[in-house]
């Protein structure tokens, strides 16, 4: 155990206050095993204060942070008795530090530290039959070691996670400890069905969408809980419906269930993102079919607008608006890339056009909004892409240099965002390498 915490030590040996903090937690560890518990609670503690504040988490300390707390974690599964203190505590922290290493690339780190913390969980001679708690900490780890295999294209042992995760949740309907991982379930279940469909068929995706369903709609029933029936719902509407039918729900169905939720009733993140999906899709899907028409786009952009307001004005988080933003962009400009792909050239100028325009008014009524100026930057970006396709170089570098001032907007409002940062500097690839060719302009 004091070997675990010596490196602990380690972690702070930048930071006077830190380190001190950390020796004082590894001396009183020295008077005995006895004092070891609140020795780890200190240090664990102090560990979550580094692994929480990314601005100050360097790679190099994300890699601290990792052995560390494999370290720590080896300890405690020889020492149970402070294991099953602690054993939630540390495999949540590692959790956090997956997606650290999962940004840099780190695969085999990402998956020692999933494995560790579910070894960990099991290490608890203590545990209760239904401890909630570890539960729902097995039943995300879980849930993560399923969307890492997903990224990998290993869907069966995405699948096998995910079922071990419903069995660790079921019990726990209603609880709202487990909110959080009945929404991640969710998104990892939509995940899962779009891997079946693309390896097995679309009836595969669909019947695995349906049972999603059925098993979210059970739960509610079991437990009443109304976020669940929320979640039951989304499933339905997500499924894709057999050729010549209607889909199992609708999305004003979904948004009945939503209206529905007590005033008080808690949504996390990952049900705003949910329901930003929903929204956005249904945006685009009207967009596209305005464009397809041969409508204006100044026109599509104006009722699209409207159709946002009205998204808006509904009762939930400020996140709604900006994670709605993005997801119209992405889906938008994935059609434009669809169609300029598949050869419909003009198909693709239309569906940039209604982007630029909504973007531009989103811009004109709020200078500050970061997803409009991420909207306008991407679609502008097609325009470019669209314009090489002739080619008109001409028309490429005006695009793409308009592309290139929203996209400087968006960083400027937002820095330390990561997909302005990421975004931006792509562009700027792409500007330097068209220059580059064209060294006469």
């Amino acid at each position: 155990m004091l070997v675990a915490l010596i490196g602990l030590t380690a972690l702070w040996r930048r930071s006077e206050h830190q380190r001190g903090r950390a020796e004082a937690a590894l001396a009183r560890a020295l008077d005995g095993e006895a004092t070891a518990d609140a020795a780890v609670a200190d240090l664990v503690a102090l560990l979550r204060g580094a692994v929480e504040a990314p601005e100050r988490f360097s790679s190099e300390r994300t890699g601290d942070a990792t052995s560390a707390v494999l370290a720590l974690a080896a300890k405690l599964r020889r020492t149970p008795e402070l294991a099953a203190r602690h054993a939630v505590a540390i495999a949540r922290l590692e959790l956090r530090l997956v997606g650290y290493r999962l940004r840099a690339g780190d695969r085999d780190g990402v998956r020692r530290l999933l494995d560790d913390g579910l070894l960990l969980l099991d290490a608890r001679p203590d545990r209760p039959a239904a401890d909630a708690d570890a539960d729902v900490a097995r039943a995300e780890i879980l849930l993560r070691r399923g969307d890492v295999a997903l990224q990998f294209a290993h869907p069966a042992e995405a699948a096998e996670d995910v079922r071990r995760a419903e069995r660790a949740l079921a019990p726990h309907a209603g609880d709202p400890r487990a909110l959080d991982a009945f929404v991640a379930l969710r998104s990892t279940h939509d995940a899962l069905a779009n891997a079946m469909a693309a390896s097995a068929g679309p009836d595969a995706g669909r019947r695995a969408s349906l049972a999603d369903a059925e098993m979210f709609r059970e739960w509610a029933r079991r437990s009443g809980d109304p976020t669940l029936r929320l979640l039951a719902a989304i499933a339905r509407q997500g499924a894709e419906p057999a050729p010549g039918a209607e889909r199992a729900t609708s999305t004003d169905d979904v948004w009945r269930e939503f209206d529905r939720l007590p005033d008080d009733a808690p949504i996390p993140h990952g049900l705003v993102v949910l329901l930003a999906d929903l929204a956005a899709r249904g945006l685009c899907e009207s967009a596209t079919a305005d464009a397809m028409a041969g409508r204006d786009a100044e026109a599509t952009a104006r009722r699209v607008l409207a159709q946002l307001d009205a998204q808006f004005a509904r009762r939930l988080p400020s996140t709604f608006r900006p994670e709605v933003l993005e997801r119209l962009s992405q889906l938008g400009c994935t059609r434009a890339f669809e169609d300029r792909r598949d050869g419909r050239l003009e198909e693709s100028r239309r569906d940039a056009s209604w982007m630029i325009a909504l973007a531009r008014a989103l811009t004109a009524r709020d200078a500050d909004s970061v997803g409009a100026h991420l909207m306008l930057s991407r679609a502008l970006e097609q325009e470019a892409k669209n314009a090489w396709a002739v080619p008109d170089l001409r028309a490429v570098e005006r695009s793409l240099r308009a592309a290139l001032t929203e996209a400087a907007a968006a960083f400027e409002l937002a820095p330390d965002d990561e997909t302005c940062r990421l975004h931006l500097a792509g562009l700027r690839e792409k500007f330097v390498r068209l220059v580059a060719a064209e060294p006469d302009r």
